[in-house]
């Protein structure tokens, strides 16, 4: 159990990394932001992990 309390935080910061990178992405397709834009995000948000 205490091992499954140690992996909660990295796995919360890789689902929120997943959540903000969909978001990204989703942002990315519709225009909204460029491809320059999206590449910066995406490298510091996966830096992050």
């Amino acid at each position: 159990q205490q091992q499954t309390q140690q992996n909660q935080p990295q796995n919360s910061v890789q689902d929120d990394a997943t959540t903000k990178l969909q978001k990204l992405k989703t942002l990315f397709e519709s225009g909204l932001i460029d491809e320059t834009e999206y590449k910066e995000k995406k490298a510091e948000i996966l830096s992050n992990l």
